[in-house]
């Protein structure tokens, strides 16, 4: 068993045949991006709308704030996987040659067992991900977690600034 060999400039040609994708349908793939940009984006402003209303209606506790968020947060990511597959269909169909659609960005809505592969293969990304994280943390700075704790209980749980003691309010730096 061998390893292929590839020559110094195939990081290039691999660049080259990204651009020139678009070259065989660009109404497909430059209409399936800004589609999914303008999805990503209609995402985005629905959770803050969902979020500031929650967050004005729920109580100081914020447990409802926060359960809400993190269901709205599931939400959108599942369907950011769903159409980032479209999208990823969308320009094999494109390297294939075979007839496409800027459209085809939400195909995968209609098919759900492709959706949930691409749900489920993006939570698992993102457990991956903050696994790897807290593992980091841990490692490199196992007290930030006492830290935090004790920098939200400073002057916002009922403790009084500290106050210059000095005539002249530039000598406290």
């Amino acid at each position: 068993m061998t390893t292929r060999a590839v020559g110094a400039t195939a990081s290039i040609d691999w660049l080259r045949r990204a651009l020139n994708l678009g070259r065989d349908n660009p109404k497909a793939i430059f209409g399936g991006a800004l589609l999914l940009l303008v999805a990503i984006i209609a995402l985005a402003v629905a959770m803050v709308v969902v979020l500031v209303a929650v967050g004005m209606g729920a109580k100081p506790g914020g447990a409802v704030a926060s359960g809400v968020s993190m269901l709205v947060g599931l939400v959108i990511t599942a369907l950011m996987a769903a159409l980032i597959a479209g999208y990823l269909r969308l320009v094999d169909a494109v390297e294939r040659g075979r007839a496409a659609r800027a459209g085809d960005v939400f195909s995968v809505l209609g098919e759900p067992p492709v959706a949930a592969r691409a749900v489920l293969f993006m939570v698992v990304l993102m457990l991956a991900q903050n696994l790897l994280l807290a593992l980091l943390i841990g490692l490199l700075a196992p007290d930030i977690g006492r830290w935090y704790l004790h920098s939200l209980q400073g002057p916002m749980a009922g403790a009084p600034a500290p106050r210059c003691r000095t005539a002249s309010a530039w000598r406290c730096w």
